[in-house]
């Protein structure tokens, strides 16, 4: 899995530098963000601008990082979430479990506040 990590004082950001969120890394996904946390991170930002794709096991990845955060007292948020990515999500019926905003910027301001 190729990403990019980078660590504020508030959260932690995750740019996902692949083009589908499938069970191929949604493993390392789940591994990484238990990680993050047991480290003392709260609140992860998930930048998915590269992502055009996600499968189920992909999403399953995002709901356990998203409780993750809720259990340490923190926030998820997904950014720049690519219309087919977004499109599963409501498939599912998952927007009102995650919290989705247009762009890094936005997050990055949500969780600064």
């Amino acid at each position: 899995m190729q990403y990019a990590v980078e660590t504020w004082p508030d959260f932690t950001s995750l740019t996902l530098q692949e083009a589908a969120l499938d069970e191929g890394i949604s493993s390392d996904l789940k591994m990484l963000a238990v990680k993050l946390i047991r480290d003392g991170v709260r609140s992860l930002l998930f930048n998915l601008e590269h992502c055009t794709s996600c499968d189920d096991s992909g999403l399953g990845a995002l709901l356990i990082a998203n409780r993750l955060c809720k259990n340490a007292g923190g926030r998820c948020i997904l950014a720049s979430v690519q219309d087919s990515v977004l499109q599963r999500i409501h498939s599912h019926q998952l927007e009102a479990a995650h919290t989705i905003v247009a762009n890094r910027s936005d997050a990055e301001s949500m969780l600064r506040a």
